[in-house]
C-alpha cells in the first residue's frame, strides 16, 4: 500500500476513534520502515506505539483484565510476557528471514485472505540445535506484531498425574482463543514425542493424541510457535499439524560476521577483523557467539581497555569453546 494511503487510512481511524485499527494500521507504517532498514526510526515509533502516555498500554489491560489457566493446584498453566525483540535484534539466514516476512504479512493481510476462503499461516514449528535464536525469534515475532506472549509452562502442564495433562493442554488452547496472541510452546518434545518410542506408555501417548486433537479444532486468532531441540522425536502426525516448519542452523561465516558487528557495536574497536574472528566461530551458536562479545567487552571494561581487539576476542573464543567440552563431557 502507497505511503499516503496508509497515512489517510491512520488519521482516518484516528477519527473514528478506532484504536484497534489504528495500532494495525501504525504497525503497518513500522513494518514498511523495517523492510527500508530504517530500524532505528521503527523502534522509536514502536516505543511511543507501545508507551503508556500514546494510550493505555494493550499489555497492562490483558493481564489486569484476564484470569490465567491454572491446574488441579491452582499453579498458573502460563506466563504472560511482553516482548521487547524485534526482528532486526535477530540474524536470520536469507531463507528463514523471507519465511519469517510471509507468516508476519498473512497475520496482517489475514482479513483478505479470509474473504478467499484462505487461512493465514498460524502454526510455526521451529527446530534446530540449541541456542540458534528459535525462542529469540519468536518473542521478536510478538515484537513485530504488537502481542503478548503467552509462555507455556511445561512444569506445570504436565502433570505426575498424566490424565490431568491433557485437560491443562485444553486450558491452555481455550485461553489462547479468547484473545490474540504468540502462544509460544519451547521445548515442544515434552508433549509432542513419537507414539511409536517403545520407552513411553500409553497415558503419554494418549496425551499426544489429545494434543493433536486440540490443535486440529483450535480455531483462534493467536500464532503457535513451538520450539524443539529435537525434531527427531516428534511424532510423524505433529508434523502434520504445522503450517510452517523452519529450520534453525548454527550461523554461516557472513552471519557471524553480522553477529559479532551487532554484538559488539556499544564498544569501540582496534583494528578488529571480523573476517578473522568469525573463522575462529565457526560450529558455535548464536548465543555461544553472543556470549564472546559480551564477555570480550567485559573484559575490557574490567581491565580498563579502551578498545575491543582480535586478541581479546580470540581469547574469550578459546573459553568458550573449552566451556563447551566440559558440557559435552570433554577434558
Amino acid at each position: 500500500m502507497a505511503r499516503g494511503d496508509l497515512i489517510k487510512k491512520l488519521l482516518l481511524s484516528y477519527q473514528r476513534g478506532e484504536d484497534k485499527k489504528f495500532r494495525e494500521i501504525a504497525m503497518d507504517i513500522i513494518r514498511e520502515e523495517r523492510k527500508k532498514n530504517h530500524h532505528a526510526l521503527a523502534d522509536q515509533l514502536q516505543k511511543i506505539i507501545d508507551s503508556q502516555s500514546f494510550s493505555p498500554d494493550r499489555f497492562s489491560r490483558l493481564t489486569h483484565m484476564v484470569t490465567v489457566p491454572k491446574d488441579e493446584n491452582e499453579v498458573s498453566l502460563i506466563e504472560i510476557r511482553k516482548s521487547k525483540r524485534y526482528l532486526s535484534d535477530v540474524i536470520l539466514s536469507e531463507k528463514n528471514k523471507n519465511a519469517i516476512d510471509e507468516i508476519i504479512q498473512e497475520f496482517w493481510r489475514s482479513e483478505l485472505l479470509k474473504a478467499y476462503n484462505l487461512r493465514p499461516k498460524s502454526k510455526i514449528l521451529f527446530c534446530g540445535p540449541p541456542g540458534c535464536g528459535k525462542s529469540l525469534c519468536a518473542e521478536a515475532i510478538a515484537g513485530e506484531l504488537g502481542l503478548p506472549i503467552i509462555y507455556n509452562r511445561f512444569d506445570s502442564i504436565i502433570s505426575s498425574y498424566l490424565g490431568d495433562t491433557s485437560s491443562n493442554i485444553r486450558k491452555v488452547f481455550d485461553f489462547g482463543s479468547k484473545e490474540t496472541w504468540v502462544m509460544l510452546f519451547d521445548e515442544f518434545d515434552a508433549i509432542g514425542k513419537s507414539r511409536n518410542d517403545p520407552n513411553e506408555h500409553g497415558e503419554l501417548k494418549r496425551v499426544v493424541n489429545s494434543f493433536l486433537q486440540i490443535m486440529d479444532s483450535f480455531e483462534g486468532q493467536s500464532l503457535i510457535i513451538a520450539c524443539t531441540n529435537h525434531e527427531s522425536l516428534l511424532d510423524k502426525a505433529i508434523w502434520r499439524r504445522f503450517d510452517e516448519v523452519i529450520y534453525f542452523d548454527k550461523p554461516t561465516h557472513e552471519e557471524i560476521v553480522l553477529l559479532v558487528k551487532k554484538k559488539t557495536t556499544s564498544y569501540p574497536k582496534k583494528d578488529l577483523d571480523f573476517n578473522k574472528v568469525a573463522e575462529n566461530m565457526i560450529g558455535l551458536s548464536h548465543s555461544e557467539i553472543e556470549r564472546i562479545c559480551h564477555e570480550s567487552i567485559k573484559f575490557c571494561l574490567l581491565n580498563d581497555i579502551a578498545a575491543l581487539s582480535n586478541d581479546i576476542v580470540q581469547l574469550q573464543t578459546i573459553k568458550e569453546r573449552n566451556r563447551q567440552k566440559i558440557y559435552e563431557g570433554g577434558n
